[in-house]
């Protein structure tokens, strides 16, 4: 609502607008807000789709959408997602402190971790 609220007054400011560059000015932020809306708030949506909580396969399977959805080209993407299977995982959670010792642990991994042995201790 605010950006179609800022749309519209753009809208009414370029048409009372006399001046040329003025005017093309207000319309390159017409086109801004409206690059915006189509392109940015759908990203946010789903963004803001993401569960709180989730299993693994739920995890990979909702990233692996988003990055579909947001770049053109998520192979990359994709294929580092597929990289972070469920065996991966367990290795690191059944190894830590006993075979070897984990130094550095992006937090989303260490989050997961956590999440897998409360939901094989329950």
């Amino acid at each position: 609502a605010r950006l179609a609220g800022l749309r519209e007054e753009f809208q009414r400011r370029h048409a009372a607008e006399e001046d040329e560059e003025a005017r093309e000015s207000l319309a390159r932020r017409i086109e801004s807000v409206e690059n915006l809306t189509r392109l940015a708030l759908p990203v946010i949506a789903r963004l803001a789709a993401l569960p709180a909580r989730a299993l693994w396969g739920e995890w990979i399977a909702a990233l692996t959408a988003l990055s579909e959805f947001t770049l053109r080209d998520p192979a990359r993407v994709t294929e580092l997602l597929e990289e972070l299977d469920r065996d991966a995982l367990f290795y690191l959670i059944n190894g830590e402190n006993r075979e070897f010792g984990i130094i550095s642990c992006p937090n989303f991994i260490r989050e997961w971790m956590d999440h897998e042995r409360e939901r094989a201790a329950a």
